[in-house]
């Protein structure tokens, strides 16, 4: 129970609880998956590889036995959203990590390097409290959308994990964003270049998404794929997509920025480097933007299927 006004836990502000054990003790249970009444935190994330991981994790999952049919990817612009609606996972371990040494164990294993592979247990999970309104401010799209709009395409990697079999599958999960982000820390020669077939998958994906959304939501997927060169994806995003205002792309720009991206995060980290050559690159208000004029500016192209 909450120390003042009869609240519980669950319907405090976790910085409000007097009972700071307490405190740590909920965010502890929520951060290992454990059950809790009490528990009014939400989980998000920074990273699209991860949630997209997670999907095939919860088909395979004994306990949810959902389908890619009922499985939604809700993806929110917490720009419209109150300041400080949400906090790094990080952020609130360092807060309460002096009087639970179970929490300690938790952020140090966000700290944590695979053995294996170069990447680390960290995947910018945030945390919300109670009912956040995001109405107006979000989109949602099934996972059977994004999967019947190309995913396997732009990394073979996520039609393995649809083969995993049904079973507690300890965080398998997250071995498997680790391992796919092996090829972030390649050089850049080791990459190889976005195919075309990839290409036309991030359009057709992106395009189930609102207008405002489809730039960053293209960008995103883009990183994923980890392509050797940018120019192409900058080149499709601007032709491709909706209309954007020199205000719309800046405020984009500003927005992945502020997003945490360091070694821990390549993925997130390659998307700000997406969206920095597309804001650096945008064609000018005053240009008109015919196919000429693109190929001045950016090089050559692929050519796309219309059909």
């Amino acid at each position: 129970m909450a120390a003042r006004d009869g609240l519980t836990c669950g319907e405090a502000d976790i910085f409000s609880l007097k009972n700071k054990q307490s405190a740590a003790d909920m965010l502890n249970r929520h951060l290992r998956w454990r059950k809790n009444p009490h528990d009014n935190l939400v989980s998000w994330t920074s990273s699209l590889l991860f949630a997209l991981a997670y999907i095939f994790h919860l088909r395979a999952s004994t306990h949810i036995k959902a389908t890619l049919d009922e499985i939604q990817l809700l993806v929110v612009d917490t720009a419209g959203l109150p300041k400080r609606a949400f906090m790094r996972d990080l952020d609130l371990m360092s807060a309460f990590r002096s009087v639970d040494l179970n929490l300690q164990k938790v952020e140090d294993l966000r700290h944590r390097q695979s053995s294996e592979f170069s990447g680390y247990y960290y995947f910018g999970e945030y945390l919300s409290q109670g009912a956040l309104k995001v109405e107006g401010h979000c989109q949602m799209v099934s996972a059977r959308n994004i999967v019947d709009g190309g995913l396997y395409d732009i990394r073979k990697e996520f039609k393995e994990f649809a083969s995993w079999k049904r079973g507690p599958g300890s965080a398998r999960w997250a071995n498997a964003v680790i391992q796919m982000r092996e090829i972030f820390y390649c050089n850049q020669s080791q990459r190889c270049e976005l195919s075309k077939r990839a290409i036309l998958a991030v359009l057709q994906i992106s395009r189930q998404f609102g207008p405002d959304f489809q730039a960053p939501i293209a960008a995103n997927f883009i990183a994923i794929a980890a392509p050797r060169y940018y120019n192409v994806p900058t080149l499709f995003i601007c032709r491709e997509l909706p209309a954007f205002t020199v205000f719309d792309w800046e405020r984009f720009f500003e927005e992945a920025a502020r997003m945490a991206a360091g070694d821990t995060m390549p993925e997130v980290k390659e998307y700000n480097a997406i969206m920095q050559v597309i804001y650096e690159e945008r064609p000018q208000p005053t240009v008109a933007i015919t196919e000429e004029t693109i190929i001045k500016t950016f090089g050559p192209i692929y050519i796309m299927d219309r059909t």
